[in-house]
């Protein structure tokens, strides 16, 4: 975002682009030795968004988040920055301005749409605290367009919806539905990009900090070197190949580290993280042309009742075409944990073993 690549300075982005394995004719499918072993929970389509939240510090960040999306979008799809247009002198309408921009090829602009508005439904029984709390969100807000819906209300609203009797909706028609994650790592980048920052496509497999140097004028509090680990030699298009074989050292002042569920799997921090994965996995509905006409203007939703929770992302096209429904949640136990086998991961391998299955039968079920 601005506050760090608006002012880029020196910055640098490092990690690997998504590997195109289902097309890699040369040994680096998934679970090969050739594979390079790094997995992105963003190689996805449909998250949701809303800003009707239970928590309100979740309320409050994911409003936040909406509000900044047309400015990431704006700040990708603008080939020159104010900086770049002083050195090539972009030209507009037929005029030579410093400070012009020229936007990008529609097909480029459209390929970092990834914020659909397609509004948010919250549905539960009609006292339970989920719907009592997003309410109380929404009027904190000051959410006024958040309209409540009682059970012959929701049915009529959204006939091809059923849910058990005595639900009721909370629909949040604007600044809220999905946004494609691929899309808004590929829309962050851009902007990135755009604002002077260095992309290095390549996995950062150690962070190491030094001691204070003041004759290298480091400030004397020291820096860190970032090493990359040499990616695979692959002649398959559609694999990651850069710097093929070699190591590359990168020193910088300040390193953030965003990794996610692989934050503990390379030496990257001074200490490892108490965090413990688990496992979570979705079911996708392949939808007909009928269906996908029926479900025109649906939402995005969330479900909540003693028993379960559980999501539903309206029509979506994959990167293979097909239109599908995603839908993902849990039973809940008496004690309102989620109730089921263990889903935690212990170690690294785990999480490796996890992303190249295609999910627990029993949880599916």
């Amino acid at each position: 975002g601005r506050s760090g690549g608006g002012h880029a300075g020196k910055i640098v982005l490092i990690g690997p682009s998504e590997p195109d394995t289902a097309a890699c004719t040369d040994g680096c499918a998934a679970g090969s030795a050739n594979h390079p072993k790094v997995y992105g929970a963003h190689y996805d389509e449909g998250r949701i968004t809303r800003r009707t939240d239970p928590d309100p510090i979740w309320a409050e960040l994911a409003s936040r988040s909406v509000r900044r999306y047309g400015e990431i979008r704006e700040d990708a799809t603008t080939r020159c920055t104010a900086k770049q247009a002083t050195k090539s002198m972009c030209t507009t309408t037929g005029t030579t301005s410093a400070t012009s921009s020229v936007p990008s090829d529609d097909d480029d602009a459209a390929s970092l749409d990834f914020f659909v508005e397609c509004g948010h439904l919250a549905v539960g029984p009609e006292n339970s605290e989920t719907i009592q709390r997003r309410k109380q969100t929404a009027a904190s807000m000051g959410i006024v367009d958040c309209a409540s819906l009682d059970e012959n209300c929701l049915r009529d609203a959204f006939p091809y919806l059923h849910f058990p009797a005595g639900c009721v909706g909370l629909h949040e028609p604007r600044e809220s539905g999905y946004i494609s994650a691929r899309r808004l790592v590929a829309a962050q980048t851009t902007a990135a990009q755009n604002m002077g920052v260095t992309v290095i496509d390549a996995v950062a497999s150690q962070v190491e900090r030094s001691s204070p140097d003041m004759d290298n004028k480091d400030d004397g509090k020291g820096v860190f070197t970032i090493t990359t680990e040499p990616l695979i030699d692959c002649n398959c298009a559609g694999c990651v190949k850069v710097g093929i074989g070699k190591r590359r050292r990168i020193r910088a002042k300040k390193v953030l580290v965003a990794a996610g569920a692989f934050c503990n799997a390379r030496p990257l921090l001074p200490v490892k993280l108490d965090l413990t994965p688990i496992k979570t996995q979705t079911v996708h509905f392949v939808l007909s042309d009928e269906d996908v006409d029926r479900l025109e203007g649906m939402p995005s939703i969330i479900f909540k009742d003693e028993s379960m929770w559980s999501y539903l992302l309206p029509p979506i096209e994959y990167q293979d075409k097909t239109v599908r429904l995603k839908l993902g949640g849990a039973r809940l136990g008496s004690d309102g944990g989620e109730y089921g086998p263990s889903r935690e991961m212990s170690s690294n391998e785990e999480v490796m073993e996890w992303y190249q299955t295609d999910g627990s039968d029993s949880s599916r079920d």
